[in-house]
């Protein structure tokens, strides 16, 4: 089997100028290169160039995937927009890192496994990118998911205490939803982790924004306004949002009565909802299955019903089938035979229904892939 590797940046704050293009075709001659992108599959070989390293200088996301099983994901976030202490108690080995470069900030989520089906690599990104949006408005679920790949794979010390849960780990979006399918995280360990999560993870904050918005000043929202305008910086929205959550941070302080449970506690409530969860589908399955075979009688006995009085007609049919030698009619045959069986209702169109049967036997008896049908369908023949 060949290699598999995809390789993709995405700049999004600002596009790569043309020179910066030019430079990047040196590094591929087959990547497909845009004003906001990089894209190269290597099915031998490899990337001649540090991912880390060109995260750094000109984009601003990236993703690698290769079959066999290494993934990784990274956000370049500036470093004014994102409060790396907060970022310290989600840091696994091996699964999340923190890397400052210059004014930039590099994230960097990695999964490793053997135990995985292989998927290509198109798609992932566009999928996730807005995961650097969200960080950035301080919404962590993310990275407390990645910590969650560490204790999975119990890189994370079992007596480990957990990192705050963000707010509105239940209610996952699309983007977080490909994230733990990318990561390649157990649902149930998520689901389990999302028991001490609050439901709503944006509860309260517009109230609080419209009201922090309308306590502005006139000359600073003359200035918000003038720069939006400008459009010359595109986090401006972010650093406005990030004055607000500090605001709300004092006038609010985070409650610190949640209580955190350890690696371990994790892991065996995992063990728990995975039992509870194959039960309760079980139990759905065995209510489908059984919904399924009364309708399946009911269209039978609908079926039979329709039959009755054209039992004649039937074995004619019968005769006309077998007399064709053909394996698929052979089948057709059988099954009007049982048919014909199950329309028997007294005791003496039992023994006219074995005596036919005795007949066409004994006719046929040469025939023998009709006669193991026969016997497969359950006639003593």
């Amino acid at each position: 089997m060949s290699e598999y590797q995809h390789y993709e940046f995405q700049a999004v704050d600002r596009p790569l100028p043309d020179e910066v293009q030019q430079g990047l075709r040196r590094i591929s001659s087959r990547a497909h290169i845009t004003p906001t992108g990089f894209v190269n599959v290597y099915n031998y070989g490899d990337l001649h160039a540090d991912p880390k390293k060109l995260l750094e200088k000109y984009f601003d996301a990236f993703c690698y995937l290769a079959n066999w099983g290494a993934r990784q994901l990274m956000f370049r976030i500036p470093a004014d927009l994102i409060d790396a202490k907060s970022l310290q108690e989600y840091l696994v080995e091996d699964v999340f890192s923190l890397h400052a470069t210059g004014e930039y900030f590099i994230l960097s989520f990695e999964s490793q496994s053997e135990d995985y089906e292989w998927e290509e690599g198109e798609g992932w990104l566009s999928s996730m990118i807005s995961l650097r949006e969200v960080l950035i408005r301080g919404d962590f679920r993310c990275l407390y998911l990645a910590w969650l790949f560490g204790v999975q794979n119990e890189w994370v010390e079992l007596d480990a205490i957990e990192p705050p849960v963000p707010d509105g780990l239940g209610e996952l979006s699309g983007a977080l939803s490909t994230f733990v399918r990318f990561m390649r995280i157990d649902p149930d360990l998520v689901t389990v982790a999302a028991r001490s999560s609050e439901g709503k993870m944006e509860s309260g904050k517009e109230e609080d924004l419209a009201r922090w918005i309308h306590e502005l000043n006139a000359t600073e929202k003359d200035d918000f306004l003038c720069r939006i305008i400008a459009g010359n910086e595109p986090h401006l929205g972010n650093r406005l949002y990030q004055q607000f959550l500090k605001s709300r941070a004092r006038k609010n302080p985070a409650s610190t009565s949640q209580e955190r449970r350890t690696a371990g506690e994790l892991l065996e409530q995992m063990d728990s909802c995975a039992k509870e969860r194959q039960k309760r589908e079980a139990e759905e399955h065995a209510r489908r299955q059984a919904i399924l075979k009364e309708k399946k009688a009911r269209e039978r006995k609908k079926y039979l019903a329709g039959l009755a009085g054209k039992e004649d007609d039937l074995w004619s049919q019968v005769n006309t089938l077998i007399a064709g030698k053909r394996q698929a009619d052979y089948d057709q045959a059988v099954q009007l035979l049982l048919d014909l069986k199950e329309l028997v209702k007294s005791k003496s169109d039992r023994v006219l229904f074995r005596e036919r049967l005795d007949n066409l036997s004994r006719e046929h008896r040469r025939k023998s892939s009709l006669i193991k049908r026969l016997k497969n369908a359950g006639f003593r023949v």
